[in-house]
């Protein structure tokens, strides 16, 4: 008799898993309640969790831990498309016609090898195929990405809105009464602010490889930030105040002139930085342009402006590190290559390349603002700028 391999033990144990989940957190607890409608005394409708039994603080726990691995899981997903698009938007090809390949022989990556961040572990970080290896950067933006969803989803989701200014935080928080009972205009917001600082880092890591974004995708992404926030206002926690005009507007007019208003002061602080870095240091840093546009149209002018300033007290920190380090450290660009894709870089024109002599050991202003942003969405509500 021939016993089962490895694999075959590991998916009789995920099976074993999975059957037992059910059971616990779905079987057992539908038995309970179909039972308890023929019981005499019927079961109460709230709990506290000090009052429910040890079983049932088990299953809660359960589920509320299952939710945040849904939404890192979701933001992983996310991540794995944003490398996709890094790759292949500057150089105008299709996001969605052509499947994943190996950058290096151009084999198809199949499903199982294209789940987020297990993918490239199972792999050892290798091609199947040919055995290239593939870059770090793939399961670090997911990793990124994961994380990035997890900590909006704990400091603006379930806690109730705890931390956007101006709107009345959610009476009752906590991940069964923001998203079981679901509260629909707290979780689309939510999601548009994901979309925001995914797009900010997508901005970010083109600028890190030193490629320019086509003009049709700047309008693009403008638009998939503007256009949810005229048609649903509630998406913009900050408006331009409807006495400002003097006449009685209707709340999308408003919505849309906050977003005007917003993209506006983005651009002109974004081209004034852009001008003083290129007079002064000599590099360019044109990314930041529609980066910061995107927060204005989506936070409004004042966050893009607390936003720049924490990204340029953020720049500056950097760079007096990076000068500490130099005086020890030889110039090297081993670190910065691991986070390199092979792409078809040399297909490129020059014109088309951010001029930099120093960019090896210099990271764009584009990726500070990203990071700029994260943290001014988590204090939003304390950095916040009243009109």
């Amino acid at each position: 008799m021939r016993l089962p391999d490895a694999k075959t033990w590991v998916r009789i144990a995920l099976m074993l898993i999975a059957i037992s989940f059910v059971t616990y957190m779905i079987f057992i607890p539908t038995v309970d309640a179909i039972a308890s409608a023929f019981r005499e005394k019927p079961k109460r409708t709230f709990q506290s969790p000090t009052e429910m039994t040890f079983a049932e603080q088990v299953r809660l726990r359960t589920i509320e831990g299952m939710t945040a691995f849904w939404f890192f899981a979701l933001g992983a997903s996310i991540g794995s498309f944003l490398n996709v698009v890094v790759y292949r938007m500057p150089l105008g090809k299709s996001l969605v016609m052509t499947g994943s390949r190996c950058p290096t022989c151009g084999t198809p990556i199949s499903g199982r090898d294209n789940v987020p961040i297990l993918g490239w572990l199972m792999l050892g970080g290798r091609c199947r195929a040919c055995q290239s290896p593939i870059s770090l950067r793939y399961p670090t933006v997911e990793i990124v990405v994961g994380s990035l969803f997890l900590v909006l989803y704990f400091v603006e989701l379930i806690s109730g809105g705890w931390n956007l200014p101006i709107r009345q935080r959610n009476m009752y928080a906590g991940v069964v009464w923001i998203v079981f009972y679901t509260k629909w205009d707290l979780i689309t917001i939510y999601l548009y602010h994901c979309v925001m600082l995914s797009m900010l880092l997508t901005l970010a890591l083109i600028a890190f490889d030193q490629r320019r974004l086509l003009k049709k995708s700047l309008v693009q992404f403008s638009l998939l930030l503007a256009v949810p926030a005229v048609v649903f206002p509630h998406l913009l926690m900050v408006k331009i105040p409807s006495a400002s005009f003097g006449i009685a507007i209707p709340i999308w007019a408003q919505a849309a002139a906050t977003v005007i208003a917003g993209c506006t002061m983005g651009l002109i602080a974004s081209f004034g930085v852009a001008y003083a870095f290129r007079r002064w240091t000599g590099r360019e840093e044109v990314h930041v342009v529609p980066s910061l546009a995107l927060i204005g149209i989506s936070l409004g002018w004042q966050a893009a402006i607390t936003t720049l300033a924490i990204s340029l007290i953020l720049k500056l920190g950097w760079d007096a590190l990076l000068q500490i380090a130099t005086r020890r450290i030889p110039r090297s660009n081993e670190n910065r290559d691991l986070l390199r894709v092979p792409s078809e870089e040399d297909a490129l024109e020059p014109s088309e390349k951010i001029s930099s002599a120093t960019h090896g050991r210099c990271i764009p202003l584009a990726m500070f603002l990203f990071v700029a942003a994260i943290i001014h969405q988590v204090f939003w509500r304390w950095l916040f700028i009243p009109s």
